[in-house]
């Protein structure tokens, strides 16, 4: 027996103060509760419309094609995620955004197929519904077992399919770092798929950018590093977006 969108909680209490045993998996999205030959399912409001909702399933059912032994092996602790000069500086300079980043990169690197890809483009798909697709494939699932006395299973679970999903942040962060080199002395800092950087070199970033396959937008702002909290604080010009980074 199924039900969807009950309160698990409730039950929870319930089950242990009647010493029940049951089972809960929980994600992000949703926690499901295994109890007495039934399944409860509480699912989180993520806000998407169906066209997202749908969109995301098909990326996992793309991937779940894709043989596991294709599947890189990336060690994580090598992604780029933040890399910076962090010296003191004062003064104007650039912010360039890589467009939909990771969308790109699970394109380019096959992983979504061009209707897929192109589904992703449309209006109707918001930026944070492109990375939930994507960043479901590394979903982590905490699950918990009781006996009806005691829990005696507290094991979290990665997706096989985790490093689909981490391949896409090791060439992003790969390609932010061959800007810094190029950059030399103008590169100031690069957070996941934005540089920021000083002088003129928007053209350049741009270039280097298209070769890889990206496209990207940019900001003029002024930069300031706080030494003392070791921090950047970022502001664009024309508007009071303020980043501390």
């Amino acid at each position: 027996m199924k039900s969807n969108n009950g309160d698990y909680r409730f039950f929870v209490e319930r089950l242990k103060a009647n010493n029940k045993p049951f089972k809960l998996v929980k994600s992000l999205q949703r926690t499901t509760l295994y109890y007495e030959g039934r399944e409860l399912k509480n699912y989180i409001n993520t806000g998407f419309n169906g066209y997202e909702l749908n969109l995301i399933k098909s990326v996992k059912d793309n991937i779940k094609k894709i043989p596991l032994s294709d599947m890189p092996k990336i060690d994580r602790n090598l992604i780029k995620y933040i890399s910076g000069n962090f010296k003191e500086y004062k003064g104007q300079g650039y912010e360039l955004d890589i467009n939909a980043a990771y969308w790109e990169s699970s394109y380019i690197l096959g992983y979504i197929t061009e209707d897929i890809y192109k589904r992703g483009q449309n209006p109707k798909v918001c930026k944070k519904a492109r990375l939930v697709a994507l960043g479901a494939l590394a979903k982590v699932e905490r699950i918990l077992e009781y006996n009806g006395h005691e829990f005696i299973r507290d094991e979290e679970i990665t997706s096989p399919y985790a490093d689909y999903f981490f391949s896409c942040a090791y060439e992003v962060g790969n390609i932010m770092d061959v800007i810094k080199n190029e950059l030399k002395n103008d590169f100031l800092f690069f957070w996941v798929d934005a540089i920021f950087f000083k002088g003129d070199n928007v053209g350049k970033v741009q270039s280097i950018l298209r070769a890889f396959g990206y496209e990207s937008k940019y900001y003029k702002v002024h930069i300031y590093f706080d030494i003392v909290n070791y921090q950047y604080i970022v502001k664009r010009e024309g508007n009071r977006f303020t980043k501390k980074i």
